[in-house]
């Protein structure tokens, strides 16, 4: 990334200007905008082999991959840290190092408290545990944390975003969302259905499609992005309006800056304090531009994203109603195998018949050769947690699982909430 390099793309785009006012028909900058995507597209290429997605990313290769990153890449997480303004061009980088070095600077700052900042070193930045911080003010399970890469983790994050997102709309802009999703391709099955749920429960739902699986993710992402901000009144530059065929041009442009935006509009707590905000728009900067390295290196491949060693069905995690004889029971299920559960009896038994009323409760739940089987452990009762073995579900083989319900033998149901 040396000045000579900023130099050309700074011509490159004068010349786009120029273009502007000297072709009507737009031929002139078309070539010159093609040059530009080319150009970024090949230094994104270059930085692919340095994305490392198994490993458990520290220092070391935070710094290495920033070292491989265009301008305009540097620019767009400048912008995601506030070290640029939205209107900013990148005639406001300094060239080089100095832009990775104040962005290293300012990623400490807004990941540190005014009492540790001070004794931290920004070329020591462990990027894995910031990440995992985030993550975890975010919402992300908690076995995806204690187990997967900063990759994975990273992925996770983004499914909490659009959770968050999906949150803030109503029933009709969910259906129109989920209509501009499908564009020309698969249709969506039980939109109105999917629509009805909350955020979490509409990702469990989509990620069985494949507007949710692997890569695809992304470009949903970038209608998910795009139609939002629309509908807050936030203006997203021209990258961000990148189309289907040029996602890489999408994926390497000013993604953090856009989620903060949009995030402000809407009164979104993408996180619960100042600092974890900022953090995280960074964080979707950096794994959006490692996606995109990854793209433009032809080394992007689906699996890349399965959190490794998952002992169960992703589409299962979640919250579940399941109504037996007497009693309605709201299950949670955990990503690492565990539930927490309330017990909404139809009446009350007598207190006289042991645990009287239960309240709530907690357990495992495991899916073996197609079986669900879901057991209480303990139960809270009064003010303590009592130890109390009772198997709700027990090895009951699964039949279906669709967007709003597990179908299980007998016909035994659990309803999506």
């Amino acid at each position: 990334m040396s000045s000579l390099d900023l130099t050309r793309r700074q011509t490159l785009q004068l010349a786009a200007s120029a273009a502007i006012v000297a072709s009507p028909f737009g031929s002139a900058l078309a070539r010159i905008a093609n040059a530009l995507r080319s150009e970024e597209s090949t230094t994104l290429a270059q930085a692919a082999p340095y994305v490392q997605p198994h490993l458990n990313w520290s220092a070391v290769e935070l710094d290495e991959f920033l070292a491989q990153l265009s301008p305009d890449s540097l620019f767009s997480l400048k912008k995601a840290l506030d070290l640029a303004k939205p209107t900013d061009t990148n005639s406001v980088l300094k060239g080089g190092t100095k832009d990775v070095q104040e962005i290293q600077a300012q990623l400490l700052w807004v990941s540190s408290n005014i009492m540790t900042y001070p004794f931290r070193d920004e070329k020591k930045i462990a990027y894995h545990e910031l990440v995992k911080w985030v993550a975890d003010d975010a919402g992300v399970d908690q076995w995806i944390l204690d187990t997967q890469s900063t990759f994975v983790i990273e992925r996770a994050y983004q499914e909490r975003l659009f959770t968050s997102l999906w949150d803030t709309l109503n029933v009709k802009q969910r259906e129109e969302l989920l209509s501009k999703i499908e564009g020309n391709g698969t249709a969506i099955a039980d939109k109105a259905a999917i629509a009805s749920l909350s955020g979490s429960g509409a990702l469990a739902a989509l990620s069985i499609t494949v507007y949710f699986a692997g890569f695809t993710f992304y470009t949903t992402m970038s209608v998910v992005i795009c139609t939002v901000a629309g509908w807050f009144g936030v203006t997203l530059p021209f990258a961000a309006y990148a189309t289907a065929s040029s996602t890489v041009a999408f994926l390497s442009g000013p993604i953090g800056w856009a989620i903060l935006a949009i995030a402000a509009a809407a009164g979104i707590a993408l996180a619960h304090r100042a600092n974890t905000r900022k953090t995280g728009a960074a964080i979707c900067q950096l794994h959006f531009l490692k996606i995109a390295s990854l793209r433009a290196g032809g080394k992007l491949s689906d699996d890349m994203f399965q959190a490794l060693g998952d002992p169960i069905r992703r589409q299962l995690v979640g919250k579940w109603k399941w109504s037996a004889t007497g009693r309605t029971i709201d299950f949670d299920l955990k990503g690492d195998g565990s539930f927490t559960c309330e017990d909404h009896p139809d009446s009350r038994p007598p207190f006289s018949e042991g645990y009287g009323f239960i309240h709530s409760g907690r357990g495992n739940w495991n899916v073996r050769a197609g079986k669900l089987t879901i057991a209480m452990t303990h139960l809270w009762t009064h003010a303590v947690w009592w130890k109390h073995d009772e198997t709700w579900i027990d090895k009951q083989e699964i039949k279906n699982v669709s967007a709003t319900q597990i179908l299980l033998a007998d016909d035994n149901r659990l309803r999506r909430e």
